[in-house]
């Protein structure tokens, strides 16, 4: 882990270092993440263009507000409570 990214910040969101030692984050990072995936870079180029990242930025945000919301309806529907840790199988 970089030295400048606290283990707070890196679970916050989404971090990726790039090819040229950049440390990326949000829509940023999944776009770089993209970009080196085969069968993903039609998405990174996509996520890149200008005008898109800011958009998807926006995007990643509001998924990250409603993250824990979302966490507990999963858990729920799967009849696990929050904070609890299922029996391995």
């Amino acid at each position: 882990m970089p030295d400048v990214l606290t283990r707070g910040a890196a679970m916050a969101r989404l971090h990726v270092l790039s090819r040229d030692d950049r440390l990326l984050s949000g829509a940023a990072a999944f776009a770089e993440l993209w970009s080196q995936v085969p069968g993903w870079r039609w998405a990174g180029r996509l996520a890149s263009l200008p005008g898109v990242t800011p958009l998807l930025e926006a995007s990643y945000r509001l998924f990250l507000l409603l993250r824990p919301a979302l966490v507990r309806l999963f858990l729920a529907a799967r009849g696990i409570r929050a904070g609890t840790r299922p029996l391995a199988p």
